[in-house]
């Protein structure tokens, strides 16, 4: 059975070929075929002319040539009906075909650089681009030159000399163009590859490690790599080829873990049947969490080295949107892809990077611990601050590695030994005062790489070797204690505003760009709108406030591939962190709440709550009561007006999902969805364009809440929907393809949005616009769970196809 393939916009992929009768279906040697092309040709160039004004000489040539040619071609398949006449010895048997099929070359390359999107015409100056540059045009117009003036002696009984000459000529250009197409072809099948790679692993984890790198001391992690690990890397075949690296938060687990890379990639170098793929998780941006990403990312590094990898993904890749970005390759999908990958490795690594930073760890480390089970060739290494899982499919795989602070303490001098050496602060300094310095932090660390860094930072902001001295006699001896000093130092008045940035780096589900920060900081719950009075004179200057404690890095952190055209370009592309992960440990913890910094304290679910109701409200302002729009040009507008837009629309879902919504928080939803009977929709259907980034307006029209919230999976909006009971009809039809809630919730994969509308009591049997019910969306989706609660309901037996 086939099943529609859903794209999540009208994106064109087609030529020429999608709206004429395609020339491959006529006879290769038909003068009928050719004058078919080159009409498909001229209209091409015709609407490339109206578009494109700045071109007017180029398509002008080009033209002249093809309706010369056409009709010389005309006149040839009028007398000669696709044959030379009996008598003629003007050319040969041979030369008359290939003079057609050289002509059918060129027109068919020319047919594939004019590329034209149906309904072209009603907006072709936002459509176009010129195609060719002016060698390319000169090459055509020779080309074509030629088959004219060929086909135009054989009209005039010229001699066959000539025919010959220019039969030979033209074999030459055709030969010329032939390697252009076939290097087109190559540049394509590349651009394919690395878009399918982008999509394979949306978060990459070389720019995270490149960084790393750059921070870390000449010789530092060399300590790990004993007998111990020396025995894991050998382990081919051993059941225990899991080793899970544990230590304190701020331990320099990660600075390890970028030297252990470091280690096994020189290592598989040297052979392309080794491969190390590794990926790094981060609460800065819940895309690195994503199981999807995770599996998504090794097997895209695995794929560079081997790439008949990307032959097994090609047919499987499904374009999808989600709110948080990700693949759309099921966990079972990725093990499979794994498993088939590493048995064409001589040895294959997995390395995975503070698996307690994701809420899916179970998910992964089952993952990893199904494929060491099959594949005796692979070996796991995973940096955590909590134990390994002691469940027993897993217990027997994996070996235990504590960072103990004695053997840290080692890269703590160094790493302290290095700044002094390379930083003119300390360089100036005696070598008593030296000494003092790399003995105080050395001895006072115990194994603790954050705290040793950020006690390095103050000295180094000091200006005189007295001032050192006296610092390192007051220097707080714990990360926690640090951390509350850092705090302390902000002025009373900044601390509301440094507490609202922390809280906002602490949980946003995706780093923010500076000018979306400095818009959430300032927004409070009444507000309707923001104007110039409201928002922060130098937004920059949040990075200050802080005192060292979050930083900006130059670059998005997160994928665009999910942004809506109108919105992309549009924001700063900084993007602000906490500096280090231990910065949100401290702010969470129960230490910090008897402190004399608790004002700075926090918890997830207020947190999360927070944020989720600053995104409604900026949702609900007046400039979006008015609804939907039309025409980009006004949709971008509203973006570049509003920073924190994208992120408001995207993730205020998400993080109602990792709250416990209070009454009041329901009724704000419950009447911003309420907003929808307003005019052209209100604040909901702005929302809604927000999400999809279309101005396409009927689908937004004819579309309720319970379909959006099922599409993305929002779980705690479905049950909100669901309990106004006769408010809701449960099978309503919506979106681009006028699906019901439950269909889109099986296209998509969304086990749990499927199980309550199904609760619900939607109708699995409904029959989708595409022919499908779906029960047999679910089926192809291998969604069990699903299928196995709709037996219950209606006390059937399931069967698998």
């Amino acid at each position: 059975m086939k099943y529609p393939t859903y794209e999540p916009s009208s994106i064109y992929t087609g030529g020429l070929f999608d709206v004429v009768p395609c020339l491959a279906m006529t006879d290769p040697v038909s003068i009928a075929g050719l004058v078919i092309a080159v009409g498909q040709v001229a209209t091409a160039l015709c609407s490339y002319g109206a578009a494109l004004k700045d071109r007017k000489e180029e398509t002008r040539s080009l033209m002249l040539e093809v309706f010369a040619l056409k009709g010389i071609l005309e006149s040839v398949s009028a007398d000669f009906e696709d044959r030379l006449p009996r008598n003629s010895d003007l050319a040969d048997e041979e030369s008359w075909p290939a003079m057609v099929s050289m002509t059918r070359e060129t027109l068919v390359a020319l047919q594939k650089r004019l590329k034209v999107p149906t309904g072209v015409l009603n907006n072709a100056k936002r459509t176009l681009t010129w195609p060719f540059a002016k060698r390319d045009i000169d090459r055509y117009i020779a080309s074509l030159e030629r088959s004219k003036t060929w086909f135009l002696m054989i009209i005039m009984n010229e001699t066959s000399a000539l025919t010959t000459k220019v039969h030979a000529d033209m074999k030459s250009l055709s030969d010329t163009i032939h390697e252009d197409i076939i290097e087109r072809k190559s540049e394509s099948l590349l651009k394919d590859t690395e878009e399918i790679i982008r999509w394979l692993a949306p978060v990459r984890p070389e720019e995270e490690h490149a960084d790393l790198t750059q921070l870390r001391a000449p010789g530092s992690g060399e300590w790990f790599f004993d007998k111990e690990f020396h025995g894991w890397l050998s382990s081919v075949g051993d059941k225990r080829r899991i080793m899970w690296v544990t230590g304190k938060s701020g331990a320099g687990k990660t600075m390890i873990f970028s030297c252990i890379v470091e280690k096994l990639q020189s290592r598989c170098q040297s052979s392309n049947n080794r491969v190390c793929g590794f990926h790094y998780c981060s609460l800065n941006n819940a895309s690195t969490q994503q199981p999807a990403n995770v599996l998504g990312s090794i097997l895209a590094q695995a794929a560079e080295r081997k790439p008949e990898i990307i032959e097994w993904i090609r047919p499987i890749r499904r374009h999808d949107y989600h709110l948080i970005t990700r693949n759309t390759l099921s966990v079972h999908e990725l093990i499979e892809l794994l498993r088939k990958s590493i048995n064409i490795f001589e040895e294959f690594f997995i390395l995975v990077d503070a698996l307690n930073e994701t809420p899916h760890q179970g998910t992964i480390l089952s993952a990893l611990a199904e494929l060491v089970a099959v594949a005796p060739t692979l070996r796991v290494l995973i940096t955590c601050t909590t134990d390994a899982d002691t469940r027993p499919e897993t217990s027997s795989m994996v070996i235990t590695r504590y960072m103990a602070a004695s053997m840290i303490n080692h890269d703590i001098a160094s790493y302290v030994d290095y700044r002094m050496k390379s930083e003119p602060v300390f360089s100036c300094l005696s070598k008593a005062t030296r000494e003092q310095v790399l003995e105080t932090i050395a001895s006072t660390a115990n194994g603790m790489f954050r705290w040793a860094q950020l006690s390095m930072d103050h000295l180094s902001s000091l200006r005189t070797g007295r001032a050192i001295k006296s610092a390192l006699n007051d220097l707080p001896t714990t990360l926690h204690e640090t951390y509350a000093t850092i705090l302390s130092r902000i002025p009373p008045s900044d601390r509301s505003l440094a507490r609202d940035v922390l809280l906002w780096l602490s949980f946003s589900v995706r780093p923010l760009t500076i000018h979306e920060l400095a818009e959430a900081v300032v927004l409070h719950d009444s507000d309707r709108s923001l104007d110039e009075d409201c928002r922060l004179a130098k937004p920059k200057a949040l990075l200050t406030l802080c005192q060292g404690l979050i930083h900006a890095e130059v670059g998005l952190s997160y994928s665009e591939s999910n942004i809506p055209p109108a919105a992309k370009m549009l924001s700063d592309n900084a993007s602000v962190k906490l500096s280090h992960d231990s910065i949100r440990t401290f702010l969470m913890s129960d230490w910090i709440k008897t402190s004399s910094v608790s004002g700075f304290a926090l918890d997830s679910v207020s947190s999360n709550r927070e944020i989720m109701r600053k995104c409604l409200t900026y949702l609900y302002f007046d400039e979006f009561s008015n609804g939907r729009v039309t025409g980009s040009v006004h949709l971008r507008n509203r973006f570049r007006a509003h920073p924190l837009l994208l992120y408001a629309a995207y993730f205020w879902p998400y993080h109602a999902e990792l709250t416990a919504l209070k009454p009041a928080d329901v009724d704000l939803i419950l009447s911003f969805f309420a907003t929808k009977s307003g005019k052209h929709g209100g604040n909901f259907d702005s929302w809604a364009q927000f999400l999809i980034g279309t101005t396409d307006t009927k689908p937004i029209e004819q579309t309720q809440p319970l379909y959006y919230a099922a599409s993305y999976d929002m779980v705690s909006i479905i049950k909100l929907l669901l309990k106004r009971g006769d408010d809701v009809k449960i099978d309503r039809r919506g979106g681009r393809y006028y699906s019901t809630p439950l269909f889109v919730a099986a296209w998509r994969g969304n086990t749990e949005a499927a199980k309550l509308l199904v609760e619900a009591g939607a109708n699995p049997d409904s029959i989708d616009n595409s022919g499908y019910t779906c029960r047999e969306m679910l089926q192809h989706r291998g969604m069990d769970e699903v299928l196995a609660l709709i037996a219950r309901k209606k006390g059937l037996r399931i069967t698998k196809d």
